[in-house]
């Protein structure tokens, strides 16, 4: 998926060449691109242009992206973006695991960014809960002083109160102590249907809760209920996802490269990399492969 940074300096170069050619029609006939097209673009109506014209028209102007990531609509992002969503619309708890690298980040920024009142807390090993709902208002932009944890609690609760869909999403919760680890269900339950949560993990956050429920720690199997009485594994990215990816950034299926001496297609060689024995790709593995061979010249 091409992103708004990348339309708006699309849509920089088109002003400046009209500016430099004298009108956007004789700019459509030098870049092949339909007047209309470009009009779109200059008025901001561009909910019609597809990531592929966005890709050809960039490619016309000659501006070079190579510095800058650019993702596609994954499984694993659809996914992700569909439960974030129904815990926003409809106050719903979820607790989703992903595998690292399964671009689980760029669709928690993404859906944030997109919808208002969507609020984010990143743990840590080290989070407290006091660490913890500072981080949530001020994520919801509030400055509050007090350092009590009543205080910060119920601080939140009247703030989400007054808005519309709120959604908290905590990311790496498997991290924090078991303290911090039931905080979500006590915000939850002064909001209940006033607002979703998704927390999100490794798979040990899974393994964390199934442990906690076996044991009988304290606060486990309320949040068990509370997502719905399973956690709900994301699958990894797969063969045709890398395949859209590497092609957004510029790598096509007939490009090659050079390694250990033999000429092999770039693309079947970054997917080799990046996958494990389930065919299930590390899209980390697949952005540095990707840099490491446009360095070499290879792609657009």
């Amino acid at each position: 998926m091409i992103n708004q940074s990348t339309k708006d300096a699309i849509k920089a170069e088109l002003n400046k060449q009209i500016n430099l050619i004298g009108s956007a029609k004789k700019l459509s006939v030098t870049l092949k691109v339909s007047n209309a097209t470009i009009s779109n673009i200059i008025n901001d109506k561009t909910a019609l242009i597809s990531d592929q014209l966005w890709f050809s028209i960039s490619g016309a102007l000659g501006l070079n992206f190579d510095l800058q990531w650019l993702h596609a609509d994954t499984e694993p992002y659809k996914k992700l973006t569909n439960y974030f969503n129904d815990a926003r619309l409809h106050s719903n708890v979820f607790a989703l695991v992903t595998n690292p690298g399964g671009g689980k980040t760029y669709a928690m920024d993404d859906f944030r960014d997109k919808n208002p009142h969507t609020y984010y807390v990143k743990c840590h090993r080290h989070t407290t809960e006091r660490d913890f709902l500072k981080q949530l208002l001020n994520s919801m932009h509030v400055n509050f002083n007090s350092h009590r944890i009543t205080d910060l609690l119920n601080k939140t609760v009247e703030v989400a109160r007054k808005l519309e869909s709120p959604s908290f999403i905590v990311d790496e919760f498997e991290k924090v102590k078991n303290d911090v680890f039931v905080l979500p269900i006590d915000i939850y339950n002064s909001l209940e249907n006033q607002v979703g949560i998704t927390i999100i993990g490794t798979p040990n956050l899974k393994t964390r809760i199934d442990n906690g429920v076996a044991r009988g720690t304290m606060g486990y199997n309320e949040l068990l209920s509370r997502v719905g009485g399973k956690v709900i594994e994301i699958p990894a990215p797969s063969h045709a996802d890398a395949c859209n990816i590497i092609r957004a950034n510029g790598i096509n299926d007939k490009d090659t490269t050079v390694q250990k001496g033999k000429v092999v297609n770039a693309m079947q060689y970054i997917i080799s990399e990046s996958d494990n024995d389930n065919n299930e790709v590390d899209l980390r593995r697949v952005k540095r492969l990707v840099h490491a061979i446009k360095q070499k010249g290879i792609g657009k």
